[in-house]
């Protein structure tokens, strides 16, 4: 095991700690990325590791096959998973093997708890790893902790010792231990109180009591941005303003991050934690896709040094209003070029990844049509939760299910995933990852959704205009509207934010130096600013627009002024290859004039320029049959 091989009974003493934090703590706690300076649980570093692992991975509210990936992927090893054994039929779909035999309640837990042995778990000890049922007694306990949550359902960690009073905790820690390696039970963060539990996987409802109607529920902590278009804007910007140098794998070296980084909107620590939205990936993907819509290119230099330049159509997009250029990457999304780069786990097209329909099965569904209207369904306005949506769309509404009975049907792509004979419940996890993926690849980094927490702490969405948009094509939205009341450009050039407005702090970012984040002052304008973007094809005129537009107060006439000034003062000069000609006298010259018939243009009377220095070999020829050698 990785995150989960751990002291346990270090751990029981740990949550005595966490069960005295109010829950605002708690969940702030699992979303940061390490423990705050005044958390009493941060020198408990393995509690921390595995608390966040658990809330990351919820698997007793999501218990799809994803789920199930995920957390076998983070907590097993290769050799761990391969010695529970597969069919060797199986292995090209190893994750599908091992979902169906571990989380069976029949086939895997109730043999244990009746007929366990002390050598019950020599099939399953990985090469080179010892046995986690050490001792009959930690046998024991392990088959009663697996009966007692098989029948009652999950139950917080914290109460074992309650449950098991005659248990030494030594070997209470022992069977948590073995119960989670050979995945007996599940453990993961309950999202109602944040609080660490330990079940069986969940047994699945039937059909007949699954969500068929999509159920409102109240949000909080929502959060609206589309951050993939204003990171693109942010390091586009900067890429203009000095051009990105590329490793020879093409990836950017650390500079171009503190380049584009300070202009990055920062999310609200759950979402980050809860959509894994790191800066890194997000200057990644940002970079990606300019290249991937042609805002940018790579161009080579001396050296065999390679760059990141702006296009001609990022130049020409940069200037544009947010929401004209909103609207053209959403057109990009839905009108990939021909030969637009996509590869199995990614692609630059409507759908995150590729979906091949098995070619031998005839016509194939609009599977880009399917998963549009998942989302449409979802009445404007309402927010639902993101399991609400998966177990409505999982059976009536799953273009996939009617390959179960297709006659001659084998197997289907699903991006990265090659699932081999799949069953309904491997029919239903395919169609469920690739909403949920839609869901935070497309939808949500272009604002296409408002996110929040529900009632019950549970993740939730609403579809928003500018979703409608990219789902259809169709339609209107507003984006970079007046935010009256809510910024103040001051005297002094200081740009102060009264409450947050994120459309205006990302057309502010565009020519204004970053001070602060949230409230207060945010930016301040000075020339370097006004510089830069005046390099990125911005305008005074442009400037104005923005800042009379968002402030609710009329700017300051010195402010007005000198950003008129600074821009006046900017010129653009235009660069070309030149050949120069020294001549050794003025004779030469002439000579050299004479011959080339109009190809070259004195500059001096010994220097002479060749414009069109593809017609050098020409005239080489030319001046050569007259005697004169370069």
């Amino acid at each position: 095991m990785k995150v989960l091989d751990i002291n346990w009974n270090g751990f029981l003493g740990s949550l005595a700690l966490w069960r005295t934090l109010p829950f605002d703590e708690r969940r702030a706690f699992l979303c940061s990325s390490q423990a705050s300076a005044g958390s009493p649980l941060e020198q408990h570093q393995p509690f921390a590791r595995v608390m966040r692992a658990l809330y990351a991975n919820p698997v007793h509210e999501v218990s799809s096959r994803k789920a199930f990936d995920e957390y076998i992927d983070a907590h097993f090893t290769v050799n761990e998973r391969s010695a529970f054994g597969t069919p060797q039929a199986a292995r090209s779909d190893i994750h599908g093997a091992l979902f169906r035999k571990l989380t069976s309640h029949s086939d895997w837990l109730r043999p244990f708890v009746l007929d366990a042995t002390m050598g019950w778990e020599g099939p399953y000890i990985a090469f080179g790893q010892r046995g986690y049922l050490t001792t009959p007694s930690v046998l024991k306990a392990t088959q009663q902790i697996v009966a007692l949550t098989a029948r009652d359902g999950p139950l917080a960690i914290a109460k074992l010792p309650e449950q098991f009073q005659g248990v030494a905790p030594a070997v209470l820690a022992g069977a948590i231990h073995a119960s989670l390696r050979y995945m007996l039970l599940f453990a993961s963060i309950r999202g109602e109180d944040l609080e660490p539990v330990i079940g069986p996987w969940p047994i699945r409802a039937p059909q007949a009591e699954r969500a068929r109607e999509f159920s409102p529920v109240e949000a909080r902590d929502v959060y609206h941005e589309p951050f993939l278009l204003e990171d693109m804007t942010a390091a586009l910007a900067a890429c203009i303003t000095e051009p990105f140098r590329l490793r020879s794998d093409f990836t950017l070296y650390a500079k171009a991050g503190k380049q584009i980084g300070p202009a990055m909107s920062v999310h609200p620590e759950w979402v980050t934690a809860t959509f894994a939205i790191g800066r890194e990936d997000r200057i990644t993907t940002a970079v990606n896709f300019l290249q991937a819509a042609k805002l940018a290119d790579t161009r080579k230099a001396g050296a065999g040094e390679r760059y990141l330049m702006a296009s001609e159509r990022g130049m020409a997009w940069l200037p544009r209003q947010p929401k004209e250029r909103l609207k053209d990457f959403v057109r990009f999304f839905r009108a990939p070029e021909p030969g637009q780069h996509a590869t199995d786990s990614f692609s630059y097209h409507f759908l995150p990844y590729r979906v091949d329909w098995p070619s031998y099965m005839g016509q194939s569904p609009d599977i880009p049509k399917a998963v549009a209207a998942a989302f449409l369904d979802v009445p404007a306005g309402v927010f639902v939760t993101v399991k609400n949506l998966l177990d409505r769309n999982s059976i009536e509404r799953n273009p996939l299910a009617p390959l179960m009975t297709r006659r001659g049907f084998y197997s289907i792509r699903i991006g990265r995933h090659l699932l081999s004979r799949p069953d309904e419940e491997e029919i239903e996890s395919v169609w469920h990852r690739l909403l949920s993926e839609f869901l935070t690849q497309r939808l949500l980094p272009l604002g296409g959704v408002a996110v929040g927490i529900g009632s019950g702490n549970e993740i939730c969405f609403s579809v928003t205009p500018v979703g409608r948009y990219l789902l259809t094509g169709e339609g209107d939205f507003e984006y970079g509207a007046s935010e009256a009341a809510e910024v103040v450009v001051q005297p002094n050039f200081d740009v102060v934010f009264l409450s947050q407005a994120t459309s205006a702090e990302a057309e502010i970012s565009r020519f204004g130096e970053r001070k602060g984040r949230k409230l207060g002052v945010l930016f301040h304008i000075n020339k370097k600013s006004i510089l830069s973007a005046a390099n990125t094809g911005l305008t005074a005129d442009n400037v104005m627009e923005v800042l009379t537009r968002v402030c609710s107060r009329e700017v300051p006439a010195n402010v007005e002024r000198e950003i008129r000034g600074w821009f006046g003062a900017c010129r653009r000069v235009k660069t070309r290859n030149a050949l120069l000609l020294e001549c050794p006298d003025k004779e030469t010259a002439l000579r050299v004039l004479a011959a080339a018939r109009g190809r070259v243009r004195a500059l001096s009377e010994t220097v002479l320029e060749l414009e069109n220095t593809g017609e050098r070999a020409a005239l080489t020829k030319k001046l050569r049959d007259s005697g004169i050698f370069f």
